[in-house]
């Protein structure tokens, strides 16, 4: 940056704007009150800029703009002028000065959106042309021209390629203060509109009207006026052509604009039609004008202008909501054709009913969700899943409408079947297997990458809610297998996910379902986290409480492989974890009715309890001992010992009649011996002596004696 001197004759149209330069430098420093010395300021920045354009001497500029506030001081005058009073030179030299801040490479900084703001509530609030007078409309008509000419002027100024983002910003602005509740607000900001379509059309013989910066009235290159703001510009366009103020001929002007903008872009879509003039009249309806735009838009423009429409409908003091219904029939009749981007729709479902009685809108968003449902199931899904959160009525009765469809449990039931095979939990990575066919919902990619965790939180979310839980039951097979090699994080999350789908159903319907997902939370008895340790235990205990007559035998068979894992869960570090094991041991020996072991767990005996597994599960024994086996490399000690301990007891009748089977199990013992832990290579090496020693005849009672270090845990 060239270095700041005390005065700014270095700059190159110091020569030729001299006084200008003092005047305006005079003003920042002092500033004056008097309309006259703000005028003069303002004609002075008009004069020096216009100047240093026009004859290339603009080197320097952005340092004397940033250096005097330029952009701050004007946006101040702007906002001292009361909206009441019109006749003020102020107002129109303002935007004139903006226009040619606009020129200077960085002239307007980070002012430019508070600016042009400023300049809209300037103009846009300036009271009813009907109540001019005199001179009024004269300073009225000004304004106008100066706003108009200053908006070209922000988009042309703007190096390439922002030019087109400009234009958005612009035109994005002028479409909120378009859905002002203020018909004067309303008629003015489409008035800007129409002005700023001019850009959008070829007038040749006017390029060089400006030699230091594209003509106002050269084309826009179609890549610099960005997809979605067409779509939306158009769907406001569309719905403002039937209303019944004064905005109606405004908006048929800005359609008209561009229409031939539309029909001069080569490499744009073509609609089955030529296209000719765009004529409107009373017996030209809505979908009619509609589809004079449709053919040559790209899918995503076509979706955006399904949106403008949806979110129209929660509000018809602004728009006839007859028009909208009447466009959105048109898509429901052809949903594929008119809905490229699922979650934007979505959304604005999810925002008109939010913001809408359910009487004025509900049936129809209802008809709407349905046949997305059908048609588009899987992507609707997704996007659900992204973008309705459960948080309020309306988003719980947008999954109700949505889940009364069975393609959605069945899209549902495809995503958690693909988390089982895939290793990639992105949302993106399943759409994009799940469209792997082709067709319509080919198309569907949403652009957030958001993991499947999202998938299971809504999920959990619905199944709080009684009705929804009910229609997830056909879930839970899939949920259970979509976590067997997830995070511990999302196994919770499922875990959840079951407990409040099996806790909202009637006994009889969950009693079936529960003899399904007992033996599936085997795995998760083990878990790293002590946390999905202990729900996944008091989940068995739940499930088993549930079944109900005959179902009671089916369940028995897979309960007898889960007593010994529960039985040294509770040695567990964790208390919550043992005490949870403890109640869900006892409730199977309920299910069992195995009454001795109930009095033991309900007395705390729990050095008794081996002996009595032992004593009664002869059969099982050996499924035992290689049960017992996983958990001599348990990362706890006092799981360990409780593995040891059990091992000595349950492998003494095997001395003298497999010593195979006895050798293999004290060669399973001998790495123990070299453990840190001095209690538990002690406790290892002895059960291996007794193990590796002569068989002698005694009780089994007396065996457990033979063990001098059987001091099982105390459960606390």
């Amino acid at each position: 940056m060239r270095l700041v001197l005390q005065d700014d004759s270095w700059l190159p149209v110091y020569t030729l704007e001299q006084d200008e330069v003092e005047r305006i430098e005079a003003f920042v420093n002092i500033p004056a009150m008097s309309e006259h010395e703000k005028v003069g300021f303002l004609e002075s920045v008009c004069f020096l800029l216009s100047t240093a354009r026009f004859c290339c001497l603009q080197q320097g500029l952005d340092v004397f703009c940033h250096k005097n506030h330029l952009a701050e001081t004007i946006q101040t005058l702007l906002q001292e002028q009361p909206t009441d009073q019109l006749r003020t030179e102020v107002r129109h030299l303002a935007m004139d000065a903006i226009a040619e801040l606009s020129s200077v490479e960085s002239g307007l900084a980070e002012q430019g959106r508070r600016l042009l703001e400023t300049c809209c509530k300037s103009v846009f609030f300036l009271p009813p042309k009907e109540e001019f007078w005199g001179l009024d409309t004269y300073y009225y008509v000004r304004a106008l021209e100066s706003m108009d000419n200053m908006l070209w002027s922000l988009v042309l100024n703007s190096p390439d390629p922002r030019g087109g983002e400009e234009l958005q910003s612009i035109l994005q602005l002028l479409l909120h203060f378009s859905c002002c509740p203020s018909p004067v607000v309303r008629e003015r900001a489409l008035g800007r509109i129409v002005a700023l379509t001019q850009l959008l059309e070829h007038h040749h013989t006017l390029r060089n009207l400006r030699p230091t910066c594209r003509s106002p009235f050269s084309p826009i290159p179609p890549e610099e006026l960005p997809a979605p703001l067409l779509g939306q510009l158009l769907g406001y366009l569309l719905l403002f052509c039937f209303a019944k103020d004064g905005t109606s001929s405004l908006a048929l002007d800005a359609l008209c604009g561009l229409h031939q903008y539309l029909l001069r872009q080569e490499e744009r879509p073509k609609p089955e039609h030529k296209l000719g003039e765009l004529r409107w009249d009373e017996e030209t309806s809505p979908q009619d004008l509609t589809m004079r735009f449709a053919g040559s838009l790209y899918p995503r423009e076509r979706t955006d202008i399904v949106c403008v429409v949806i979110e129209a409908m929660k509000d018809s003091s602004i728009f006839d909501r007859r028009v909208a219904e009447d466009i959105l029939e048109l898509v429901m009749s052809d949903l594929d054709f008119w809905l490229a981007e699922m979650p934007s729709v979505v959304k604005s479902i999810r925002e008109c009913l939010r913001n809408s009685s359910r009487e004025a809108t509900g049936c129809r968003m209802d008809a709407l969700l349905v046949l997305m449902a059908i048609k588009r199931p899987r992507a609707l899904t997704i996007s659900m899943v992204l973008n309705v959160p459960l948080r309020d009525s309306t988003d719980v009765g947008m999954w109700e409408m949505v889940l009364t469809v069975s393609k959605t449990s069945e899209a549902l039931r495809e995503l958690l079947r693909m988390l089982q095979d895939t290793r990639d939990t992105s949302i993106h990575s399943l759409v994009t297997m799940a469209s792997g066919a082709g067709g319509a919902e080919g198309a569907e990619e949403p652009q957030s990458l958001s993991t499947v965790s999202v998938l299971l939180e809504c999920l959990s979310k619905l199944s709080e809610n009684p009705d929804l839980a009910r229609k997830l039951q056909r879930l839970l097979p899939h949920i259970m297998g979509s976590i067997r090699d997830a995070s511990e994080e999302l196994r919770i999350k499922a875990l959840m996910i079951l407990w409040n789908v099996m806790g909202h159903l009637p006994r009889a319907e969950a009693s079936s379902i529960a003899v399904g997902l007992v033996r599936d939370l085997r795995p998760l008895f083990d878990g790293g986290c002590s946390q999905l340790r202990e729900l996944s235990i008091r989940l068995f205990r739940f499930l088993l409480e549930l079944v109900l007559g005959c179902d009671r035998w089916r369940v028995r068979s897979k309960t007898w492989d889960l007593l010994l894992p529960l039985f040294f869960r509770m040695s567990d570090q964790s208390h919550s974890v043992a005490e949870a094991s403890r109640e869900a041991l006892l409730a199977a020996a309920t299910l069992l009715g195995w009454e001795e072991l109930q009095r033991l767990l309900e007395r705390r005996q729990m050095w008794r309890v081996a002996e009595c597994l032992v004593e009664r599960s002869r059969k099982r024994i050996q499924g035992y001992l290689y049960q017992s086996l996983q958990y001599l490399e348990d990362a706890q000690v006092p799981l360990q010992e409780a593995a040891i301990r059990f091992i000595g007891l349950a492998a003494r009748p095997l001395k003298g009649k497999s010593p195979r089977k006895l050798g293999e199990i004290c060669r399973a013992l001998e790495p123990l011996l070299h453990e840190g832990d001095p209690g538990l290579r002690s406790l290892a090496a002895q059960t291996v002596l007794i193990l590796r020693s002569a068989p002698e005849r005694r009780s089994l009672g007396r065996c457990l004696q033979a063990l001098c270090c059987w001091e099982w845990r105390s459960f606390p």
